[in-house]
């Protein structure tokens, strides 16, 4: 399973884009969890990304990455948001004060949209 996470309403996304990869690598209980940062086509400039991708394999990780997501939200201090796009193209959109707010709202949002969903199942 993989998914999509993406910075936006920063003036420095490429910084906090930074910032989440080492906070999840980092991340002990989130060890079954690859990242990378996909590879751009040869029409596009530059070799910065503003994208992350992350690979987890089963339930309990996809809880890990959705509770370590939302703590990185809460530990940011400039407002920022991000977009987490699920296996299936499924998305969300969570921003600092959702998080600071609620964040195990914020948690059970990510769960769903990172959580495979089979063809044919609502």
């Amino acid at each position: 399973m993989s998914a999509a996470i993406e910075i936006h309403d920063s003036p420095d996304a490429f910084a906090e884009l930074e910032s989440l990869h080492g906070w999840l690598l980092n991340r002990p209980d989130l060890r079954g969890v690859s990242l990378g940062k996909p590879e751009r086509s040869p029409q596009e400039m530059g070799w910065l990304t503003d994208v992350l991708s992350v690979s987890v394999g089963n339930g309990g990780a996809v809880t890990a990455l959705a509770g370590s997501l939302a703590t990185w939200l809460v530990s940011r201090r400039s407002h920022i948001k991000i977009k987490v796009t699920g296996p299936d193209g499924r998305s969300t959109e969570v921003d600092v004060k959702q998080a600071k707010g609620n964040q195990a709202t914020v948690e059970a949002m990510l769960r769903e949209v990172l959580e495979e969903h089979e063809g044919g199942t609502t």
